[in-house]
């Protein structure tokens, strides 16, 4: 087995330099057609971020989902953020800062699972995880760090485990976050 894959990310972006929270809450990974991967990435993100010792709270996406579904009221404004994040790419400042004092975070970070196959280039058998990661300031809405990073393994007989992949790629990305 052989990981390719270079050491620096396909993209990364800091919109605020020195930006500090104490504490983040990990959005349910959007995984679009690679369904298995949600449940396990959600856990890594979440694993990756505490042992990092970076944030004072780390609300989980289970924590989160809680959290919202606690009151109608926050449900409804964490619906009405996800769609005019998903649907128009924006990030409304009054509805994040709702789900921030709601929940008790300062910080959101949302994973998108952009690859997680298995492919066949040429002659190669790879095993590939690609990540997209976006940290949003609760308070203001704005983007604080976008990230992209896609890494494959190549195999003969054995197919490497994805989430072994997806771990170490979740890994060096979030190591280059903003926090």
């Amino acid at each position: 087995m052989v990981l390719t894959g270079c050491t620096v990310l396909n993209y990364s972006q800091t919109f605020i330099p020195d930006y500090k929270a104490k504490s983040i809450a990990v959005f349910p990974v959007e995984s679009g057609v690679h369904v298995g991967s949600a449940a396990v990435m959600d856990k890594f993100i979440s694993d990756a971020l505490i042992d990092k010792g970076w944030f004072s709270k780390v609300a989980t996406a289970s924590d989160l989902k809680s959290c919202i579904e606690a009151k109608p009221e926050t449900k409804n404004i964490f619906a009405d953020y996800m769609t005019k994040l998903k649907m128009v790419n924006y990030s409304d400042r009054e509805l994040s800062s709702k789900i921030g004092a709601a929940c008790g975070v300062e910080a959101f970070v949302l994973t998108t699972v952009d690859q997680w196959s298995y492919v066949t280039e040429g002659d190669d058998k790879m095993a590939r995880v690609g990540l997209s990661f976006r940290v949003i300031d609760a308070a203001t809405g704005k983007d604080v760090w976008k990230a992209a990073h896609t890494e494959s393994e190549t195999y003969i007989l054995l197919k490497p485990e994805l989430s072994g992949i997806a771990r170490q790629l979740a890994g060096k990305m979030l190591s280059r976050m903003t926090h």
